[in-house]
């Protein structure tokens, strides 16, 4: 963007940080430590925020989310049963916590040229309070073959899209996408 003349403050830049960078650092566990890993995603939440503050310096406004709660998901759940040495669904929620963490004290969110979306607790509020977002589930995959071929013609008998927090292992659902947009 910058190479094709640059922004300027009528532009709006999204961020959506997803859970690729939690996840690449999630698979070199147990060969790498836990205090190891937790200071990379620090040091890619520093990364992130001097990225985001280039682009605020730059002109247009942003829209920045937290990285989602993937720790929470059928992926997480499923590496917590598989494996005894420590619980790894909550691992995964901590190096979020601390990717998310460095972000959000690392961008200038002074309120006039930066907005934040905080992804990752809205996942915990819908996981907690299911009924409060009528979700039947918030624990499982709902769709039945992987996307994006899902469609509402592939997915549980038991959900619908409005009703399943997670599409797949750790893609989110409608019910998430529509909450956070």
């Amino acid at each position: 963007q910058i190479a094709a003349g640059g922004f300027t403050n009528k532009d709006l830049v999204t961020v959506l940080v997803g859970a690729n960078d939690v996840l690449a650092l999630y698979r070199q566990y147990p060969q790498r430590d836990e205090a190891a890993l937790t200071a990379d995603a620090r040091a890619a939440g520093d990364r992130l925020a001097a990225l985001v503050n280039r682009i605020v310096g730059l002109g247009p406004r942003v829209i920045i989310s937290t990285a989602p709660d993937i720790g929470l998901s059928p992926y997480a759940l499923a590496q917590k049963a598989a494996n005894t040495d420590t619980d790894r669904a909550a691992l995964i929620s901590r190096l979020v916590a601390a990717l998310n963490a460095r972000m959000r004290v690392g961008i200038v969110n002074d309120g006039r040229l930066l907005g934040l979306v905080l992804a990752d607790e809205a996942v915990q509020v819908m996981v907690r309070v299911p009924d409060a977002f009528a979700l039947v589930d918030v624990t499982g995959a709902a769709c039945t073959v992987a996307l994006p071929d899902c469609t509402t013609k592939t997915l549980l008998s038991t959900v619908t899209a409005a009703t399943a927090l997670w599409a797949d292992d750790v893609q989110l659902g409608v019910p998430y996408h529509s909450r956070v947009g």
